[in-house]
């Protein structure tokens, strides 16, 4: 995908900008005429802005909110299962994007032990970098942007 930012397909992409993520989903929705599937542990998935970015390029928002799906993960567990479950849902070609939001903040929480964050988070890692070079989709993920 060209434009401001370039993403290289089956690579994760780390950004600190919630709102470039969106934008790069609503781009890789319109350019591909795929899906793209957004995995929110902080609870910024916001069709508002998916479609103000719509209306700025001139993409008709509503065939644009359709093939974007939002999975939401309040804990660093259902994040790691919604990770987890990615398999399932990226079998075939009907997605062309995957971002995922709130992995910082996921596995930072004061209630979870931090061994245990630390071994959650690299397994989500892990397996996030695996299945994007596997499916060969755009990717990105946020890192550094808190809540709020």
């Amino acid at each position: 995908m060209k434009g401001d930012t370039e993403l290289n397909k089956g690579k994760l992409t780390v950004l600190s900008n919630h709102a470039l993520m969106m934008d790069l989903a609503v781009r890789s929705v319109k350019d591909t005429k795929k899906k793209a599937i957004i995995l929110d542990g902080c609870s910024k998935l916001n069709p508002y802005l998916v479609t103000k970015i719509c209306k700025i390029y001139g993409f008709d928002e509503n065939i644009v909110l359709e093939r974007i799906i939002g999975a939401r993960g309040f804990t660093a567990y259902q994040l790691y299962e919604l990770i987890g479950k990615l398999d399932e849902e990226l079998l075939g070609d009907q997605y062309s994007y995957l971002g995922v939001t709130g992995v910082d903040e996921r596995f930072s929480d004061d209630e979870l032990d931090p061994d245990e964050a630390r071994w959650l988070r690299s397994r989500c890692m892990r397996k996030l970098k695996e299945l994007v070079k596997e499916y060969d989709i755009y990717s990105t993920i946020i890192r550094g942007e808190k809540d709020g």
